[in-house]
């Protein structure tokens, strides 16, 4: 059975699920670089380094999930 990727609401929910997504990565790095900053006492170097990282991880989502919806499956 063919499924059918037409559908507008389809299409809302797989924006939606991609921008949640991304922003819960974002989010995860910066409490986590914020943590390890404040208990190694460094400066905004691991603030930096998480957000970078959630934003990386965000993007490799991201194309996880396109490439899911599109159908290529992994």
């Amino acid at each position: 059975m063919k499924k059918d990727t037409s559908s507008p609401w389809r299409a809302f929910g797989l924006f939606g699920a991609l921008g949640m997504q991304t922003a819960v990565w974002i989010v995860a790095g910066l409490f986590a670089g914020r943590w390890l900053d404040s208990v190694l006492g460094t400066g905004p170097i691991f603030l930096v380094v998480g957000i970078l990282s959630g934003v990386v991880l965000g993007i490799v989502g991201t194309i996880l999930l396109i490439k899911r919806f599109l159908g290529d499956g992994l």
